[in-house]
């Protein structure tokens, strides 16, 4: 019994020790120290935004063409003879040379025999018209003066008088002049002269060869004035205006100047493209020819700012810094350079960052280091 009672005891002495050790090691445990999270601080390169006007240098190829070029057609009927100048692709000739002429020898005495009816119609009514009319008989009688058959046609006197026309009209002197005037007219038509300093491109007949009414005889391309056809790219067409003035160049000629005539208004389908059309007035020597590719040189202007390509994501927008926080603005870019990039769409004044920056965390501090 004895040895029970001891036991007891020693089991509530180690359980009251071993509470007593539990609320010791409890009350003087260390305090924890609050987790103090520090975020991280990076710096980035940034440029304060300045929009101004920048001078752009745009080069395109480019491909010189004819400014004129005209086809000639016979509007009458003819054998075809030489002109002033000989009648052969690539010939060249000046302004108001005879190009070509059609055989009317025919058609000339034709004229004069209608000419030599017309003044005997005329003589038959000069007496009637000195008795009925006496104060027109003078004209007319000037008039008759100065017919030959070998000049052409003199202006007819005025008429009047009511009274007189029906006379003039009822002798078939009316109809006789505008029908000599209408052949005069048609004679014209057997010579074609240079409508300006040119070349012949192509020949459809030749010297000797018969020539149909409404046929093609020959194509000329006028030489003292040529056009260069410029394919621009949509987002530069907006820096160049016309009337501006650019370089053409190739490796082995001296560079010339050439002047904006017109911009298309439409985007070529295949090629994405606008056209531009300079006007070149080719020098005596060392002129650029038709057909040839040039180098042209433009100058643009654009109003924006540069920033490095590597600033711009793929989504063109660029991380701009406020309130020490990264944050993505849209940008439109006017044009590209080799390293750099010209933008608009930012204010001025804002903090852009121009450098590329990746992996950055929504609790990062952004300072900038200019």
């Amino acid at each position: 019994m004895k040895s029970k009672i001891t036991f007891f005891v020693l089991a509530v002495v180690v359980l009251l020790s071993a509470v007593g050790l539990a609320y010791y090691f409890y009350n003087n445990k260390p305090v924890p120290q609050k987790n103090e999270q520090v975020h991280p601080t990076i710096f980035v390169k940034t440029a304060s935004v300045e929009n101004k006007i920048i001078t752009v240098d745009l080069s395109y190829p480019g491909r010189v063409s004819p400014y004129e070029e005209v086809a000639l057609a016979a509007e009458v009927s003819g054998r075809i003879m030489e002109g002033d100048v000989p009648f052969k692709v690539g010939e060249s000739f000046k302004k108001g040379a005879l190009l070509i002429h059609l055989f009317n020898e025919d058609v000339k005495v034709a004229i004069k025999a209608s000419k030599s009816n017309f003044l005997q119609t005329l003589s038959i009514a000069l007496p009637d018209l000195s008795y009925d009319f006496s104060e027109q008989w003078e004209k007319w009688n000037a008039f008759f003066s100065l017919l030959d058959v070998n000049n052409p046609l003199p202006e007819l006197p005025e008429i009047t008088t009511e009274k007189e026309e029906v006379f003039l009209a009822s002798r078939g002197i009316l109809t006789s002049y505008y029908s000599i005037r209408q052949q005069e007219i048609n004679l014209q038509k057997y010579n074609l002269y240079a409508p300006f300093d040119g070349y012949f491109k192509r020949l459809n007949r030749g010297v000797g060869a018969v020539a149909g009414m409404g046929s093609e005889l020959a194509s000329i391309v006028r030489s003292d004035r040529l056009e260069i056809v410029v394919p621009v790219l949509v987002s530069d067409v907006r820096m160049i205006d016309i009337g501006e003035k650019c370089k053409i160049s190739v490796d082995d000629i001296e560079p010339q100047t050439g002047t904006v005539s017109r911009i298309a208004q439409f985007v070529d389908a295949n090629t994405q493209s606008v056209n531009i059309y300079l006007k070149y007035i080719p020098p005596t020597k060392g002129a650029f020819l038709e057909g040839e590719f040039v180098t042209i040189s433009f100058v643009g202007e654009a109003v924006g700012m540069k920033i490095p390509r590597e600033a711009v994501m793929s989504d063109n927008t660029v991380f701009v810094l406020e309130n020490e926080k990264l944050i993505t603005k849209s940008i439109e870019i006017i044009h590209q350079l080799d390293d750099y990039v010209i933008v608009k769409g930012l204010k001025d004044e804002v903090d852009v960052v121009v450098e590329s920056i990746i992996d950055i965390s929504s609790n990062t501090i952004v300072k900038s280091r200019k």
